[in-house]
């Protein structure tokens, strides 16, 4: 032990290399497992908390007839099931029903629902709450659409259970008209899209089926009569609905294989209770969000090795050159124990004990300093309160790096044992073979195979493209490198420039610069990758989610009870004078998987002052769209389309649209005849594949009012306008923030992948300066005996210092500037082929260049560390450079 100790202090630069490379090369190991775990744990949070309660619930349904004992069947069974963060139940019933205004030919369909308290969901906008069968609630778009007034009787026909589905005919009373108090609340949850959204008939004004409004609410005596037999002996058709909300925010990772089998159980139960007069039946879609969030876990875990391997690869190389380096500087105390003829276990652990001691201490300080790693990244980039948990796939992974590089350096080491004690006092080494340059060809082949490799094969591998890349350029550039130096040899012979021509003679004449250059390359190529890469996914984070959205925050809005005829445009004009801040807009949404995607009518003169226009995306400036917009022509409405925006050239011929039109598909079911002021890539909140009109454009379009989403677009969060905007007769429906969606795209599994290689490169540039110091460190002794030498001959110590900075210096910008064409060039064949999530099914493209700001981060770290380094090397060298050492034999 007290050879140990001594052995640790004299050798205290190679001893606290070797600790600190084995702490990187597990910490590249067990940072894997860590992030996938916590980024997982991110990703299942966002998935669930984005999918909504419509999503979050189980629901429990009896299909046949809808009565007061089905549902308290139904209720009962789904009280017994046992289904972990799912609340109480919400009951309900359901019919579809056809209503008619007496001496009206026109039906119009609706939901005939009962909710459980639903009269404390609604605000009355007239009338009062059904209290006996058959009286009822309509909405008040239905009691406009049929002109009610009054306690008005509205004859209405459901579905009958026979085969033939006859018409069954129910009395309703229409008693008060409502409008929901928050249609997006939990509590309509099941029931929110059933019960509200509308479509509007075909253009002629005849549909082939009647046209729906929202919902027709009443009591369970209601459903009791429909229920009961009619003089045609058939009966309806309907649901009883069980409805038991989940609460997300404390679903964790640990708890989704519970979770997945008590929801199987209880389906399986559910549906044992289907008879010949009802099928019982529950749907649950957590099971579709774990699906969704293990697939990006999954795809998170396979790019976290893939990176990662890179780091851990280039640290285990590192390692293993710094032990075998150790190894030989240990070979003379080796030799001179075998000689004294001490024990062999006193020689074997001589030889092998430093190295071992060294890297089982580093081994746990890397699993530290992965887990402190982690934790601070999570506390960064995840869902707040992310836990960071230690897996058991984190220890395994921990215990075989140890284990792995014990082995190696044991290997390492021995080969020192087994040579002759001449063998082991000799320093000098072979001289390069002449089959090097045929080496170094194949070695080139292999790397430009192995890249395209990587390209064409899965996609995780894509990230390992990088390195082939920086391999090969590393190897042809250092190969032409003696080719480049010798013409500055010459010209830097002349005394004053001694300091010049010492810096290149020694970059030329050590083979270890030509290590260290090419290993300088690699990782430099590997941040320069993973910087661009980073850049074009937070670009595509901020341009993807502004897009989707259209503006910082969108309102979806409504008229409230007072104010039912409001005309949408003057109130936010009204309340917004300046045109700066907010915009009306109609959405009309996809009808049918119509390919005309969304068409918009917008206030167009606010558009650049209110809308995310991006104008490398859209490929227009924002100026021209609305000129473009403004100048409508004869009757038609002049628009901007998307490139995947369908056109019908059959309904341009048999329409009166000019040459210059076209007719669109419109999202509704309509088809718009428009005349194409300009095609663009994407539009704000249509993406790749909609068309946006001005708002007088409405008045060519059919009168679909029921089907337009009526929204109000603001430049941010701004709470005393939307204030102004609910006082002039706004109800806020819901609210969608551009800033949430780029949250969730940059905490998507593509954007931790992309986020880890960040870091992983990052370690891997600051690994390979330390090796570059680590060399200086390990061939001080030579170096300095070789600088006196030169001081005594009568070089100036200025001169010497200048060579020793030199030299260092030119080896790092010869390192970075192979680095910066192996990253150019390993970004330009990698980011097209990467899965970057803003990408994803071509919605939106973004250019794949580094911004501004990422580049120059980039070379000023570059130019940091190669002036920190060559400072280093320069001041240990000076230090090494005693003319002491010139009484000293070297080998």
């Amino acid at each position: 032990m007290q050879l140990l100790w001594r052995a640790l202090r004299w050798r205290a630069a190679a001893s606290v290399a070797t600790a600190l490379l084995s702490a990187v090369t597990v910490l590249g190991a067990v940072l894997g497992p860590l992030w996938t775990r916590a980024g997982s744990e991110s990703v299942l949070r966002d998935t669930l908390t984005e999918a909504g309660p419509e999503q979050n619930a189980a629901f429990g349904e009896v299909l046949g007839l809808p009565t007061r004992s089905a549902l308290a069947d139904l209720t009962d069974l789904m009280t017994q099931q046992d289904l972990p963060f799912h609340g109480p139940v919400i009951q309900g019933l359901k019919l579809i029903s056809d209503m008619r205004v007496p001496g009206s030919f026109t039906p119009y369909r609706s939901a005939l629902l009962y909710r459980q308290g639903f009269c404390q969901q609604v605000t009355l906008v007239s009338g009062r709450c059904p209290e006996r069968a058959g009286e009822v609630l309509v909405h008040r778009t239905a009691s406009t659409r049929m002109a009610l007034g009054g306690e008005l009787h509205i004859d209405a026909t459901v579905k009958g259970e026979r085969g033939s589905n006859p018409d069954v005919p129910l009395q309703e009373t229409v008693v008060g008209v409502y409008l929901p108090k928050d249609q997006s609340s939990l509590y309509w949850t099941g029931e929110g899209e059933t019960a509200f959204l509308s479509y509007g008939a075909s253009e002629f004004g005849l549909a082939p089926i009647p046209e729906r409004v929202p919902a027709t609410l009443t009591v369970p005596e209601t459903f009791e009569r429909a229920a009961a037999d009619v003089t045609a002996g058939d009966r309806v058709l309907g649901y009883a609905t069980a409805t038991r909300l989940a609460d997300v925010s404390s679903v964790r990772l640990k708890d989704v294989p519970v979770l997945r089998d008590k929801v199987r159980a209880a389906q399986a139960r559910v549906a044992l209770h289907t008879s010949n007069a009802s099928m019982y039946a529950l749907r649950d879609n957590l099971t579709d969000q774990f699906d969704k969030a293990q697939l990006q876990g999954r795809s998170l875990g396979r790019a976290s090795t893939v990176v990662l391997a890179q780091l851990v690869l280039l640290a285990g190389v590192v390692l293993l050159l710094v032990v075998g380096g150790s190894a030989t500087a240990r070979a003379p105390e080796v030799a001179a124990a075998r000689l004294r003829g001490l024990r062999t276990r006193t020689v074997v652990g001589l030889a092998v004990a430093e190295p071992l001691v060294l890297v089982a201490a580093g081994a746990p300080v890397g699993g530290l300093l992965a887990l402190v790693t982690v934790k601070v990244m999570a506390a960064v980039k995840l869902v707040p309160g992310t836990p960071v948990a230690l897996p058991s796939s984190a220890l395994l992974t921990l215990l075989v790096a140890a284990g792995a590089l014990l082995l190696a350096v044991l290997l390492v080491c021995a080969r020192e044992l087994g040579k002759p004690v001449l063998e082991l006092w000799q320093r000098t080494s072979k001289a390069p073979s002449r089959g090097a340059l045929g080496l170094d060809g194949l070695l080139v082949a292999a790397g430009v195979g192995a890249a395209l490799g990587c390209l064409n094969g899965p996609q995780p591998w894509v990230l390992l493209t990088p390195v082939p890349v920086s391999l090969v350029i590393a190897l042809v550039g250092l190969r032409l490198l003696p080719v480049v130096c010798v013409p500055a040899l010459r010209r830097t012979r002349g005394r004053r420039r001694m300091a010049r021509f010492l810096a290149v003679r020694q970059l030329v004449r050590r083979r270890e610069g030509a290590l260290l250059a090419g290993l300088l390359v690699v990782a430099f190529g590997l941040a320069a990758t993973a910087t661009t890469a980073w850049s074009v996914a937070n670009r595509a984070a901020v341009v993807r989610g502004d897009t989707e959205v259209g503006a910082g925050q969108v309102l979806y809005v409504g008229a409230d009870a007072k104010h039912p005829g409001l005309d949408l445009r003057e109130v936010v004009r009204s309340v917004d004078p300046t045109g700066t801040k907010a915009m009306a807009v109609l959405e009309y949404l996809p009808f049918s998987g119509e390919p005309g995607g969304r068409f918009l009518a917008v206030d167009s003169p606010r558009l650049s002052a209110v809308a995310r226009w991006d104008e490398s995306v859209v490929g227009m400036p924002v100026s021209q769209a609305q000129r473009i917009l403004a100048t409508p022509k004869a009757q038609f409405a002049t628009a901007l389309v998307t490139d995947k925006v369908s056109v019908d050239p059959l309904a341009v011929l048999a329409s009166n649209t000019p040459r210059d039109g076209a007719v669109v598909t419109s999202v509704d079911g309509f088809q718009h005849a428009v005349l194409i002021g300009g095609t663009v890539r994407s539009l704000p909140r249509a993406l790749s594949s909609g068309t946006i009109v001005d708002w007088s454009a409405i008045a060519y379009l059919p009168p679909s009012s029921l089907v337009a989403l009526p929204e109000v677009w603001m430049t941010g969060p701004d709470k005393p306008l939307q204030k102004r905007l609910t006082d002039r007769g706004l109800m806020v429906l819901s609210t969608d923030v551009a800033d949430r969606h780029r949250e969730l795209l940059a905490r998507s599994g593509p954007a931790l992948a992309v986020l880890l290689s960040l870091v992983a490169a990052g370690l891997a540039l600051v690994l390979a300066v330390a090796t570059t110091l680590f060399s200086v460190l390990t061939s001080a002794r030579r170096r300095g005996w070789e600088l006196a030498a030169l001081g005594a001959m009568g070089v100036p110590a200025r001169t010497l210092r200048r060579a020793s900075r030199g030299e260092s210096l030119l080896l790092l910008v010869v390192g970075l500037s192979l680095g910066v064409a192996a990253g150019a060039t390993a970004c330009a064949v990698t980011l097209p082929h990467l899965p970057l999530f803003a990408g994803e099914g071509e919605d939106v493209t973004v250019p794949l260049t580094p911004g501004p700001v990422a580049v120059i981060v980039l070379l000023l770290v570059a130019v940091g560390l190669a002036l920190g380094t060559s400072f280093l090397v320069g001041r240990v060298l000076q230090q090494a450079a005693d003319p002491s050492r010139l009484r000293e034999v070297q080998a």
